[in-house]
């Protein structure tokens, strides 16, 4: 009895100098905690790792004791919170001086709701995978967790961003590529892919052949425009041009190939080289492989025969493949031209694999019914040699109706037209037109023909005027649908040329020249010029100022020649028809042609009766109308031109010109150069550009002929279809 007593009072000594505890383990299942290893609580009032409220209570929450105890240590459930993201996963990873469990909810807005989380086993360290998520995401997250005690702590508005896959697919190539020789060099234009990271052109060239590789060659052009023209060039030389896209990410096109042999015409009359094909017989070339082709749109693969036609969706890009049975490094390229034998596309083969045992190309949605001749070129041993041909069955299928009502519903033209019938003039100059036509009303048959006359004037008014632009138009002369690109030379009356220019998508050319005489002449693939069809008019239903080849003459304050100029279709043009489906155009609208026969109907009809009135019954009302008829008259046959289209470059000291120095425009989104011009003698230039947003570097011609950038300008907004700023430098 003795020795137990002893016993007991040693192991109390013990509990008095010491701590003795045991660390927790848990049921997977049921998240039980069950004490098995023994740990020891050093008492210094921090609840260092490996302790918690069970196995050292002084230490981490659990008092000291009688007397008071110590103070209670703050609790950190969030120790140590990362996020590593990728592109649909996210693992989540944290600690707590205290063992806790956690419920996590996450989603793309502060509601988090994509998904939960929840966790039964407390532990100090969690780690949480999010899975099935989106590449280039802002999510959101929030944390619950509560420890033993029920102490229960939250964050939330926790963000991580998902990474964005690297872009490797090539952009578009672009497509309607012409060139040409004139008296000042070659001219080439096309049209930029319709890509949204589309960035830039870049054109190089060789006299040895096509470049395949976008920084091999020449560069002659590197920009966001659409035609170029190469001075530095010899007569009787053929150049091979590769025009290759860009986009954001660095990714290059395949490359558009395209030559001429440089002969400048000697009567002065430019002509657009047709690129009629060398042959057009397939040979088949001796001492090479046999090649095999495949067709892939979507998921349906097929063999590309030569010689068979082939259905093919145009709504969709597709692909052709070329198969070798050993390595192959020869130069290829595919080509695409309309019945009318006009090239629509090249594309260059690029590299499948690894190796040279295929290669590719991939062809953009043409959206064109038709048949479509593909040609496939390879160049070897110096020349070029037609090994592959084969037709397609272009079919384009019909948008769904709602579909073409959004488009109509989202056109800027359709938008803006609300916004016209509320302007302050016609409220104010109507009004006193509105109360004299209800004084005589004696019937409702009387107001019924008094609201018919109000809606006339309206839109007899906004039908009738002429819209006057500070820019000349090319364009269908049945039609009235701007063409582009159109080749537009101004000449002096020797024939001389004195400068050019390429229509942009809406038709739209200008020249800025001093006083003289002069004549344009217009060129267009499937169209003639002058128009017969619409010879000794000059004015359509749209434009007014119309030219068909006759002597201009600029007298002193009228420096830009900006003639409206019809051009007669001679074949189906389908880059035309294209640009027509795509609602490409931005200052043309089938609307005006509409409104223009209506108001003229509803004008003759309402003049008519006016004057029957003005005999029969005689009043105030029909006295102001016919009076209104006759201001509507007079503006019908009225051309009010826009004036200052040009733009000046001036020393902001003196307001002497800065003569010949050169405006740059960039895209103030891209940074990319979307044209420049060179400033006259005095200082003035004339750009035309779409609108948006811009900023210009203004470049000084030295006395040794080079130029130097003095000037950067702010953010420039264009509202009305051109550039007409003037710098101060």
């Amino acid at each position: 009895m003795r020795k137990k007593s002893l016993i007991f009072i040693v192991f109390l000594l013990l509990l008095n100098f010491s701590t003795i505890n045991f660390s927790e383990s848990f049921d997977d299942t049921t998240g039980l905690g069950v004490n098995l290893n023994v740990i020891t609580c050093n008492n210094n009032n921090v609840c260092d790792t490996g302790e918690d409220f069970l196995s050292c209570p002084s230490d981490c929450g659990g008092g000291g004791g009688g007397g008071g105890g110590g103070e209670i240590p703050i609790l950190e459930f969030f120790r140590n919170l990362t996020v590593t993201p990728e592109y649909t996963t996210a693992n989540i990873k944290w600690n707590s001086n205290s063992p806790t469990i956690y419920i996590i909810k996450w989603g793309t807005t502060e509601e988090y709701k994509d998904g939960t989380l929840k966790n039964i086993h407390f532990n100090y360290d969690h780690s949480v995978d999010l899975t099935n998520l989106e590449p280039s995401t802002v999510y959101y997250f929030t944390i619950e967790s509560d420890n033993y005690n029920g102490v229960k702590q939250i964050i939330s508005n926790q963000t991580f961003t998902t990474l964005t896959p690297i872009d490797k697919i090539a952009p578009s190539n672009v497509t309607n590529a012409r060139i040409s020789s004139t008296i000042s060099g070659i001219v080439l234009s096309w049209t930029n892919p319709e890509d949204k990271d589309f960035a830039y052109v870049r054109v190089v060239r060789s006299t040895d052949g096509y470049i395949t590789d976008p920084f091999g060659g020449k560069l002659v052009y590197e920009g966001s425009g659409q035609y170029l023209r190469d001075a530095n060039v010899e007569v009787g030389v053929r150049y091979y041009y590769t025009i290759f896209a860009r986009d954001t990410s660095g990714n290059f096109s395949s490359g558009y190939p395209i030559s001429i042999v440089h002969n400048p015409p000697t009567d002065g009359i430019v002509k657009i080289d047709k690129e009629v094909p060398s042959t057009t017989t397939v040979t088949t070339v001796t001492g090479t492989q046999e090649i095999n082709y495949l067709l892939t749109q979507g998921d349906t693969k097929r063999d590309f025969k030569s010689g068979v036609t082939y259905e093919v969706d145009g709504n969709l890009k597709f692909k052709i493949t070329a198969l070798f049975k050993e390595e192959d490094q020869n130069m290829m390229w595919l080509e695409i031209r309309d019945t009318d034998r006009v090239v629509i596309g090249r594309y260059f083969f690029g590299k499948f694999d690894s190796s040279f045992s295929s290669k590719e190309v991939t062809i953009p949605a043409i959206r064109g019914n038709g048949y479509y001749t593909v040609s496939i070129w390879r160049y070897l041993n110096g020349e070029e040699q037609l090994i592959h041909q084969a037709g397609i069955n272009m079919t384009t299928a019909a948008p769904k109706v709602d579909e073409k009502i959004n488009e109509i519903i989202k056109n800027p033209t359709v938008a803006t037209t609300s916004k016209v019938f509320t302007t302050g003039g016609i409220a104010v100059t109507s009004l006193g037109l509105f109360i004299s036509l209800f004084t005589n009303v004696f019937s409702f048959a009387d107001l019924a023909f008094v609201f018919l006359r109000i809606w006339s004037l309206i839109l007899i008014f906004f039908g009738l005027r002429k819209k006057s632009r500070p820019w000349g138009t090319v364009y269908d002369s049945i039609t009235k649908q701007p063409l582009d690109p159109a080749y537009v030379v101004l000449q002096d009356l020797e024939g001389n040329e004195i400068a050019t220019a390429i229509t942009d998508l809406d038709g739209r050319y200008g020249f800025l020249v001093p006083p003289g005489r002069y004549k344009i002449t217009a060129h267009k693939t499937n169209y003639t010029f002058p128009s017969t069809k619409l010879m000794g008019k000059k004015e359509d239903e749209l434009y007014v100022d119309l030219y068909f080849g006759e002597e201009i003459e600029i007298k002193e304050g009228e420096e830009v020649i900006a003639k409206n100029i019809p051009m007669d279709p001679i074949k189906f043009d389908w880059n035309e028809f294209a640009k027509k489906d795509h609602k490409l155009m931005k200052f043309f609208s089938r609307r005006d042609i509409i409104l223009y026969h209506i108001s003229n109907v509803l004008f003759t009809i309402g003049f008519a009766f006016t004057i029957i009135e003005v005999f029969i019954i005689p009043s105030l009302s029909v006295y102001i109308a016919l009076g209104f008829y006759v201001v509507l008259l007079i503006l019908k046959n009225t051309v009010i031109r826009s004036t200052s289209s040009y733009g000046r470059v001036k020393d902001k000291l003196n307001d002497d010109p800065l003569s010949f120095s050169i405006v740059r425009v960039y895209s103030l989104s891209s940074n990319n150069e979307v044209i420049h011009k060179v400033a006259d003698k005095t200082g003035k230039y004339y750009c035309l550009l779409p609108n948006g947003k811009y900023y210009s570097k203004i470049e000084n011609k030295n006395t040794d002929g080079s130029y130097t950038l003095v000037h950067t300008s702010e953010a420039i907004e264009v509202k009305r279809g051109y550039l007409n700023k003037v710098f101060k430098i």
